[in-house]
């Protein structure tokens, strides 16, 4: 599935609804009623993917059958170098202790590193989100990272390149502590 309108109706196949960007829940407030300070480093990074994340981006991408055990997964459509913009990982903004699947999530930037919120929150995507969702795991052949991004007075979870991705390499991460937890065996 290559043009946004496929990608978009496997999303409704599969009875997920997709979203350009996060939702918040009731109980977790948008940064923007918080007092925040922001270091130079996070200044550094709007400055450089500001305008991917207000436009929505998502590169050039196709969303493809991997196998029955890994399910779909998130592919190039065109070439990439280190550092470039991918996509945000887009989902319902929940508290933490909510969160039914963990393997459909990202924790959202706790507020409590920088201002006064008393409970750290999460980025749940597991019945809207977006493609970011279907970046499967790897232990050795991981070419993206995320970080996170504040923007517009909230913190946005994105992947960028780690290293030279070509046209139809699929976007791959190491999932870290969960993946040791959930004891996923697949390696792709």
């Amino acid at each position: 599935m290559v043009t946004p309108k496929q990608r978009q109706q496997l999303f409704k196949d599969l009875g997920l609804k997709h979203m350009e960007e996060n939702e918040f829940s009731v109980g977790c407030l948008p940064l923007s009623q918080l007092k925040l300070s922001v270091s130079n480093y996070d200044h550094r990074l709007t400055a450089k993917y500001g305008q991917y994340i207000k436009k929505h981006y998502v590169t050039p991408c196709a969303l493809k059958w991997v196998s029955d055990q890994v399910g779909y997964g998130f592919f190039a459509e065109c070439t990439l170098k280190p550092g470039d913009y991918i996509i945000e990982f887009t989902g319902k903004i929940i508290e933490s202790f909510k969160l039914s699947k963990k393997n459909w999530s990202w924790g959202y930037r706790r507020v409590n590193d920088i201002g006064d919120f008393p409970h750290s929150t999460c980025v749940d995507s597991t019945h809207g989100g977006n493609e970011a969702g279907f970046i499967n795991h790897s232990e050795t052949s991981n070419n993206v990272s995320t970080q996170k991004v504040f923007f517009e007075n909230s913190w946005h979870q994105i992947y960028v390149a780690t290293k030279a991705i070509k046209k139809g390499e699929q976007f791959l991460i190491n999932y870290g502590y969960w993946s040791k937890k959930q004891h996923l065996k697949i390696n792709l």
